[in-house]
């Protein structure tokens, strides 16, 4: 028994950014940076993440090379802990490019995994694939055949298909902004945050930053009484922040702290540009005297560390 839910993908999450210095090596080199995500191992009682990433320089002058050089990288795991995602005799047939989207065909051993076991192959090859510039699509299919409940083909690193059992494990450790009044500053702390239950992120980034402002004293009015989260979602790296009616009350001294705490702390997450914030369901043009009739960017200016 299955119930498939889709996500704005919380497994590319476990993909480290490239710093400046790591491109500029590996353009002098002459090598493209990517990165491979490999399945980890897990036990009944474990609490590791999902995948392992590895950041690799791999040589090639075009994606068709890339492609396939990623795709033979994954065939042998870095370490112990993590396995290949292709186990159980899985084979890649062919692979290709065309424009943005890579494809990839994949023997007819993949059909006799579980669903669980075909998510993770799946999320490994499009991770490492998308890693690859250019590169923003991948195509799967199994003998020239689409893969099951997904008649398009086309997987991005933000919208994926998991099972439950694959979601309750996932988890990813990012910086979330408290505010703090006595000096109307953010301050950061790196936590660990695990996936809702309709699989979302950035509502668990929410939902902690709620939590522990009122779980502080002093702080506990400083979101109004009432105030729910109703529901997010995210379009063109734009995330909707829908509020109940009790957000409105938020105090305008204040107002700015809250909101860049949460729009700080939601656009930490790799998929999300800005923030659109809006009340049951609607637009409003100022919340906490701040201007929201459009989506905010991120501004670091109030974090104190």
């Amino acid at each position: 028994m299955r119930r498939g839910i889709s996500i704005l993908l919380a497994l590319c999450l476990f993909l480290p950014l490239y710093g400046c210095k790591y491109k500029k090596k590996a353009a002098e080199a002459g090598k493209t940076p990517v990165e491979l995500t490999y399945i980890r191992k897990q036990s009944e009682d474990s609490r590791d993440d999902v995948f392992l990433t590895v950041n690799r320089l791999i040589d090639g002058d075009s994606r068709e090379i890339l492609i396939s050089k990623v795709l033979g990288e994954l065939n042998t795991a870095p370490a112990q802990t993590c396995q290949s995602p292709f186990q159980n005799g899985i084979k890649v047939l062919s692979s290709s490019v065309e424009g943005n989207c890579a494809s990839v065909d994949l023997s007819s051993e993949f059909n006799s995994q579980t669903d669980i076991e075909k998510s993770l192959i799946a999320a490994s090859l499009v991770q490492s694939l998308c890693s690859i510039e250019g590169i923003d699509y991948v195509k799967i299919t199994s003998e020239l055949e689409p893969l099951e409940d997904r008649l398009d083909r086309y997987f991005s690193q933000f919208d994926f298909v998991l099972s439950d059992d694959v979601l309750s494990n996932v988890r990813y450790e990012t910086t979330v902004y408290f505010p703090d009044i006595k000096q109307n500053k953010l301050l950061s702390n790196m936590v660990t945050i695990k996936a809702t239950e309709d699989g979302t992120l950035e509502q668990a980034v929410i939902a902690e930053i709620i939590a522990a402002i009122r779980g502080k004293k002093g702080n506990e009015d400083l979101i109004p009484k009432g105030t729910r989260l109703i529901s997010t979602e995210v379009k063109n790296a734009v995330c909707y922040l829908n509020f109940s009616e009790d957000f409105l009350k938020l105090d305008d001294k204040h107002g700015m702290l809250v909101l860049f705490s949460f729009i700080d702390s939601v656009c930490r997450l790799q998929y999300i540009e800005s923030v659109q914030f809006m009340i049951d369901g609607k637009l409003i043009s100022d919340i906490g005297g701040v201007n929201t009739d459009q989506p905010i960017k991120p501004d670091y200016k109030l974090v104190l560390y």
